[in-house]
């Protein structure tokens, strides 16, 4: 009944609502309630008063005592006496002169207190004019005193009234924060409840990459039960992609709103990988087309599609997509196929989406693409096409529709190829003798990468594969093992279950960042970039395990570095790990003259102009020149020409040279 604001965990919008109990509406509360009390003794202290003036009034109405007044007198003494009453007058109502009069007595003539008689209740000041069964008439006034029992059963009830006051106050407030807490309890296990279906969503995707490897190898089943288990892969991956989508909706409703409110031209392209912006497209349109049984949407990988990243708008991007398959399908009816596929060719990327539909004749074919020209649709507007067609332009891009008439009709997205991101893996080229850690709480995992390493034949090449699902026997054998560890190549998942750790923390921990791969299904979240960008770890997105190129090199070339940098020197050795090459770097030129001795002649040597405290990486070049060596080669952040007085000298800049066959010392 009473209420104030009081702090709450934001929670659901009726816990807002719900308001505890006001401090300061108690105190008024208490004050009424005290006030009714008082009310109440009052009538009660009136009720004693007349009963004692009904007393007096006895003694006037007896014969025995009417024609003798100072036995009344002495009836009155005798109540001042018991303590009944005090300061007693007792007069005729004729006359001046006092009968009986007791007011000298001490604190009779104190003044009126209301402290003593209204709120502690000692006595109460009563004045009644009495009859006299002779007629005559009698005033008397006296201060009734409240006994003991009276005065304490005031204050019991005060205080009990009080006490019940409080009391209702703090099991109101009790009961209201329990409501709160409930709330906040509720929204806390809808929160796991989403938790668990991300994880549910992550831990389904593993099995998942599993089973679309294993389809790859299924071609003694009949096509007809492969087509059924096709398809029922397909279901479980757009659950888990649904389930991914809606929590990432949810956790960024805000950012969305106010990602609505822009418009989606003004958004600078940026680089993406392809496949991660397909598949959640995809599965939308599965889930779009559930009515139409008869419609298959298929989105195949394979290793053309892998690693390919351009430069463009993803929210455009996807409407594009959504569009074109939204045509195919519409032209379709209720029974046809839809294949997606992705590719490269050269510096581009190709965008496929193909229907075997009836096809479109070459006259019409001619005039789609342009505003307002549409085929196949009862209501369509032409705008769908027009605007994939003007959106990869604007990307340096082409839109081309080809056709034929009774199978079908493909459209074709050509984008120019973005750079891949350092982040990124682009391939794993396992080196001889060299340990591969995996480190995945899935055994499904395990079993893919067993199959994909068989299938390279690494146990022919002296390389030793083991598997971990908990970082404790992890850290053990990095602690017993340190010189494998050192060396060994370390594919580690991000989410752990069961275990606080991630694979980032571990890699970090254990001092592996730069001979790590996470394999994630979370590798399009900026967060999870960011920090494997800061701690120089690579990421293979864990959708496309099974399509990574793989292979052991060959041989084992070797290279040397010298560069007083650090962050250069990781960031070759991340690259020289990638292409299976042996670098040896220095960032002192005094331990790498030391150990020149053992470098055979045509060694690929790579030096920084800038080796600190003024030695120069070029004069060190002509030294190493008049030694014998024969493939030196400057990296520098300087320009060539600075150098044109050295016209014998390679200069580069200070990226890795593997991965650009042009100017690789090692072939790869």
């Amino acid at each position: 009944m009473f209420f104030r604001n009081y702090p709450m965990a934001p929670a659901t919008k009726q816990s807002r609502n719900l308001l505890p109990p006001n401090t300061a509406a108690m105190v008024i509360g208490i004050i009424l309630g005290l006030a009714a009390i008082q009310v109440v003794f009052e009538f009660l202290a009136r009720d004693i008063a007349r009963q004692k003036i009904n007393t007096t009034q006895s003694y006037l109405n007896d014969t025995r005592t009417v024609s003798n007044p100072y036995l009344i007198s002495q009836r009155i003494e005798d109540l001042e006496a018991l303590g009944i009453v005090r300061c007693s007058v007792f007069k005729p109502a004729d006359q001046a002169q006092d009968f009986i009069n007791l007011s000298y007595k001490t604190g009779c003539d104190a003044a009126y207190s209301p402290l003593n008689e209204i709120l502690l209740f000692q006595f109460k000041r009563v004045a009644a004019r009495l009859s006299s069964i002779d007629g005559r008439t009698w005033d008397l006034s006296f201060r009734s005193i409240h006994s003991v029992y009276f005065r304490t059963g005031l204050w019991v009830t005060r205080l009990t009234f009080i006490l019940f006051i409080i009391l209702v106050n703090y099991f109101l407030r009790k009961t209201l924060s329990l409501r709160v807490k409930a709330y906040e309890t509720e929204r806390q296990l809808n929160d796991k409840i989403v938790s668990l279906a991300v994880q549910v969503a992550h831990d389904i995707r593993s099995p998942l990459v599993a089973l679309d490897a294993a389809l790859k190898h299924t071609s003694q089943i009949p096509e007809k039960q492969r087509i059924i288990v096709r398809h029922a892969v397909n279901r479980i991956r757009d659950i888990a992609n649904n389930l991914l989508e809606k929590n990432r909706q949810r956790a960024g409703t805000a950012s969305a709103a106010a990602a609505a409110s822009v418009p989606v031209t003004g958004e600078p392209p940026t680089i993406h990988l392809l496949s991660s912006l397909i598949d959640p497209v995809i599965t939308e349109k599965r889930l779009s087309f559930e009515s139409k049984p008869g419609i298959n949407i298929d989105f195949k990988l394979t290793q053309e599609s892998y690693g390919l990243f351009a430069r463009l708008q993803p929210v455009e991007f996807r409407r594009m997509i959504s569009n074109l398959v939204n045509n195919a399908v519409e032209v379709l009816g209720d029974k046809g196929v839809v294949n997606v596929g992705l590719t490269h060719e050269g510096e581009s990327v190709i965008l496929t989406v193909t229907d075997n539909g009836k096809g479109i004749s070459p006259e019409i074919l001619a005039k789609l693409g342009q505003r307002g020209e549409t085929h196949g649709k009862a209501n369509g507007s032409g705008l769908g096409l027009f605007h994939a067609k003007t959106t990869a332009e604007s990307w340096g891009g082409s839109l081309v529709i080809t056709s034929e008439l009774g199978k079908g009709t493909t459209v074709a997205v050509k984008l120019p190829k973005a750079k891949t991101p350092s982040s990124f893996a682009r391939q794993l080229k396992f080196t001889p003798g060299r340990p591969v850690v995996v480190l995945d709480d899935d055994s499904g995992i395990h079993e893919l990468w067993r199959g994909r390493l068989e299938s390279i034949r690494v146990n022919e090449h002296d390389i030793e594969v083991l598997y971990f699902t908990e970082p404790g026997k992890l850290r053990n054998w990095v602690k017993t093992e340190t010189a494998k560890a050192g060396k060994a190549l370390c594919l580690f998942d991000y989410e752990l279950a069961g275990y606080p750790e991630t694979g980032l923390s571990l890699a970090e921990e254990l001092d592996l960042c730069g001979q790590t791969i996470l394999v994630t299904s979370r590798s399009e979240e900026q967060n999870i970039i960011a920090v494997c960008t800061a701690l120089k770890v690579r990421l293979i997105p864990k959708g496309l395990t099974d399509i990574i190129p793989v292979s052991v090199a060959a041989h084992l070339p070797r290279a040397v570095l010298l560069d007083d940098s650090n962050v250069t020197q990781m960031t070759w050795q991340m690259a020289a790990e990638e292409y299976g090459v042996e670098l040896l770097a220095y960032t002192a030129p005094d331990k790498f003259m030391a150990d020149l001795g053992n470098f055979p002649k045509d060694m690929p040597i790579y030096i920084d102009s800038e080796l600190g405290e003024d030695v120069k990486g070029e004069k060190l070049a002509e030294d190493l020149k008049g030694k014998g060596f024969t493939n030196i080669c400057l990296a520098t952040a300087h320009p060539p020409e600075k150098f044109a007085h050295l016209p014998w000298l390679k200069v580069r800049s200070k990226e890795a040279p593997w991965g650009n066959s042009a100017d690789s010392a090692t072939g790869e």
